[in-house]
């Protein structure tokens, strides 16, 4: 048997103590998760780079682009601003129905 599956860890409020494995694999798994979202939000920030004529081929503006590059990181910047796009466009008379 090894230690870590029997060396209790009690969080505040729970009865029952965890096994130091299964903090460990919530540990991990919140790291990779961050890492994922890091990675996601450091691709949307590429975008800052492109210029307008591409920004018109994608559907969006540099406004709508600088305003997703500073949303909190644990929002998805590119559904955001894939959102407010739509909206714009569909104000501009650009959309009359979504499609996919």
């Amino acid at each position: 048997m090894a230690v870590n599956d029997v060396t209790p860890t009690r969080w505040a409020g729970e009865s029952e103590p965890r096994p130091v494995s299964v903090v460990l694999t919530w540990l991990r798994d919140k790291v990779r998760e961050r890492r994922r979202v890091r990675a996601r939000r450091a691709a949307f920030n590429h975008l800052l780079t492109l210029d307008q004529s591409l920004l018109d081929d994608i559907g969006v503006t540099r406004d709508e682009v600088t305003w997703g590059s500073y949303l909190p990181i644990e929002r998805n910047a590119a559904h955001e601003v894939q959102e407010r796009a739509r909206k714009r466009r569909a104000s501009e008379g650009w959309i009359t129905r979504r499609t996919r």
